[in-house]
């Protein structure tokens, strides 16, 4: 496929938005206000999370098939689901006290894609496909009056289309009454963040097959690396060779995705220059020095995350300005089940969202076959 300049406008992103929400309207938004709401078979009368609902109804939610109350993509966390109860001290029963702190947050896989600077496509209502150059013109040399070949440039057009992707909540009645403030953000934060942590990985390793998008491990015409055995200087540069041979290495947002394990080994391989006399101070995974609390490092020059979303100790490289997360409609849908669990005076919260992912170009990435961890 040929690799030309973007066949569409950045700025086409930009204009679909989240509906804008700010940190602080983020920071106070109560799913468990929402979650009571919708166990009592009540609308809410007022405050933010109704005013967000009817925006994103406005938006386009409303034209579409859903049925439930409205949440929109800006409270997406990265936290994962887990059943709450209150009787269960660790399902729930921890945070029902006189006093109560902070909840403290589970271990969770890193989320990386979209801080590599992945392009995400908000606010699809339909198919959406992008005109893609495959071939280019022919030129020739000829003479003064020789005839020119016929030639014609080729396209063809990916599609996205929307994949479900689903979370599911199970609490107790008790828990919303007795709860400190604090659950309020726990609540969204796992619930929402069991989706994100979700899309982060089929990112990487989608199928492509069974409602599951297409990720980059998994796409015809990425590159590869072989390592077979421990990495090296050579090996980490054939990753950035790979992108340049096909031309891919343009108007660039790159980025490393590997495991700790793997970032622990090259911190410990230094590098070796072919015909250097001397072995170089440097490791193959440096400080990154991004203050920014990532804690991601800088490989060959470029930024580096570790995160335990890739199997098998595998290293991705690749420009993060060709990969899209395509957002079907305006927010997460959320549809409450008071009746099946009704006996245990426990409440189903589903979440449902619509997503797809794609490469622009296959060939601005490579990935190794082998562990980087040897």
């Amino acid at each position: 496929m040929l690799l030309t300049k973007d066949l569409y406008n950045d700025e086409k992103i930009q204009n679909c938005p989240t509906i804008g929400l700010s940190e602080k309207d983020i920071n106070r938004y109560s799913l468990g206000r929402v979650m009571r709401s919708l166990e009592r078979g009540e609308d809410l009368k007022d405050g933010l999370e109704l005013e967000a609902h009817q925006e994103v109804w406005k938006r386009g939610a409303g034209q579409g098939t859903f049925t439930g109350f409205c949440v929109p993509f800006d409270v997406l966390g990265d936290k994962v689901r887990r059943d709450m109860t209150v009787g269960t001290f660790g399902n729930g029963g921890a945070m029902v006290a006189t006093e109560l702190g902070d909840v403290i947050p589970i271990l969770r896989n890193k989320i990386s894609a979209v801080r590599l600077g992945c392009n995400v496509l908000t606010g699809l209502r339909s198919t959406f496909g992008f005109p893609r150059q495959t071939s280019a013109s022919t030129v020739s040399s000829l003479s003064e009056t020789a005839q020119a070949n016929d030639s014609t440039p080729t396209f063809d057009q990916p599609l996205l289309n929307p994949k479900r992707v689903a979370a599911k909540v199970i609490y107790s009645k008790q828990l919303l009454v007795q709860a400190s403030p604090s659950v309020e953000n726990f609540l969204r934060d796992d619930l929402m963040g069991q989706i994100s942590l979700k899309l982060d990985s089929l990112i990487y390793m989608g199928r492509g097959s069974n409602s599951e998008p297409m990720g980059i491990f998994n796409t015809p015409g990425v590159a590869s690396v072989n390592f077979g055995g421990t990495a090296t200087w050579s090996k980490v540069l054939d990753f950035e060779n790979a992108l340049a041979i096909a031309n891919a290495d343009q108007d660039m947002r790159p980025g490393f995705v590997t495991t700790p394990t793997v970032r622990k080994a090259w911190k410990s391989v230094a590098r070796a220059l072919t015909g250097a006399t001397t072995v170089s101070a440097l490791p193959l995974w440096e400080r990154g020095g991004f203050n920014d609390g990532s804690g991601d490092g800088l490989v060959n020059d470029y930024r580096a995350v570790a995160t335990n979303q890739i199997p098998g100790d595998q290293v991705i490289f690749g420009n993060f300005r060709d990969l899209v997360l395509a957002m079907f409609g305006q927010g997460i849908e959320l549809i409450t089940n008071p009746y099946t669990r009704a006996d245990q005076a426990e409440v189903i919260i589903n979440a449902n969202c619509y997503a797809d992912v794609l490469l622009r170009h296959p060939q601005s990435w490579c990935v190794s076959v082998d562990s980087g961890a040897q």
